[in-house]
This record gives C-alpha cells, structure tokens and sequence, in this order.
C-alpha cells in the first residue's frame, strides 16, 4: 500500500471523535485509492475509487486531504490516535447514565 494516512478530527465538547483514512494501491498501471471514515472506535464505513494512472489517485487524494483540512481534520499517528481512543472511553464512561452504571452489579457480573 502507497500513502497511507490516517486523519483525526475529535472535539469532546461537541462529542465529535471521526476518523478519516486514505490509502492508494497500485494495480499494474493503474490505481486503488480505499477511503475509510467513521466514529473512532468503529470499523466505520469504506469506499474504493479506480484512476487509470497512479498520478490521477494521486490527484484526488491531495483533494481530499485538502477538503478534511478545511473542515478540522488533522494528521493522527499512531500514538495521537490512541490518544484520541483513550480519550473517548473516558467520555464515554463519564456520560453513562447511573442506570447503565448500576446495571453489571445488579445483573451479578
């Protein structure tokens, strides 16, 4: 796979935790580029876009960084992404109603 890259756009106090994933794959002359987006901690959803060169993948790719870039998105590593997950389980946990908190217990687990 050729140019990988994973985007991040997360905002607790709007409950925003989006991902945004781009990868070109190259089949013989031509190219793949797989988009992946979604909530993080979720598979999210994928979409696979055909170009007849690699340089027209490589085209579409820039515009779609460009087009995250403007509504937020930034670059995540590896360690940026964990974060942002981590970050998310506290979120969550912290918004459970007390209902939802006292069920395990109830239900003996």
């Amino acid at each position: 796979m050729r140019g990988g890259l994973v985007l991040v756009s997360v905002d607790p106090s709007s409950n925003r935790w989006r991902f945004f994933a781009l990868a070109i794959e190259p089949q013989g002359s031509a190219a793949r580029l797989v988009v992946r987006w979604g909530r993080l901690g979720t598979d999210g959803r994928r979409d696979e876009h055909h170009f007849a060169s690699m340089a027209d993948a490589e085209a579409e790719r820039a515009r779609l960084l460009a087009l995250r870039a403007r509504r937020g998105y930034v670059v995540a590593d590896e360690r940026a992404l964990a974060r942002a997950r981590r970050a998310l389980g506290a979120y969550r946990a912290a918004h459970r109603a007390p209902a939802q908190l006292a069920f395990p217990a109830a239900a003996g687990f």
